[in-house]
């Protein structure tokens, strides 16, 4: 299969891609277990394609993130793909039946805040979230990746709990602002 994601690159960008490939890939196939049920041995299939076309269509974006924040970055890719394909695979009816007990969780537990980003492209959201100041891009990302709440994130940064609170909200205020200007969304 690595034969098919790397056939569009060079030499050297297919030798980077390789690594990138074998240093990622069990990260890949954890987050797929984690999020697909057992019993979907197909689905998980097709979600670990779907992540590694991901990667492979975004790898220049990939290579631009900085090493010591890459790791938050491609596990953000590999969960927001993997949910994604659940969705498009898997019917209304039984998405509750279906859905693991994490993916619940990082559905209901912190959606309501994120419903303007239901409609809005993967690479979209990825590129918009790169923008933003660091510290507002990783207290979201401690939020709503790594389901930290607030008091922990408060704690491992040693600030107050408002002032997390606070970078959360200037967070999303300002993603939806980004991805309105060069996104083109909710026009």
């Amino acid at each position: 299969m690595l034969l098919l994601y790397v056939e569009r690159f060079d030499d050297h960008t297919r030798d980077q891609f390789e690594q990138f490939y074998d240093t990622y890939i069990r990260l890949s196939e954890v987050i797929v277990s984690k999020l697909i049920p057992a019993n979907r041995p197909k689905l998980r299939e097709d979600c670990l394609q779907d992540i590694w076309i991901t990667c492979s269509e975004s790898f220049e974006r990939i290579l631009s993130v900085p090493e010591s924040e890459r790791s938050k970055y491609v596990a953000g890719i590999m969960r927001n793909v993997t949910i994604d394909c659940f969705h498009k695979n898997v019917s209304r009816d039984n998405l509750a039946e279906e859905l693991s007990e994490d993916v619940i969780n990082t559905l209901e537990d912190r959606s309501e805040s994120l419903s303007f980003l239901k409609d809005i492209e993967q690479l979209d959201l990825n590129a918009a979230m790169t923008k933003l100041p660091a510290n507002m891009r990783k207290a979201l990302e401690d939020y709503y990746l790594y389901d930290l709440s607030v008091e922990e994130i408060a704690q491992k940064e040693q600030v107050s709990t408002h002032a997390i609170y606070k970078r959360i909200e200037r967070g999303l205020s300002e993603l939806r602002l980004r991805l309105k200007t060069e996104g083109g969304y909710f026009e």
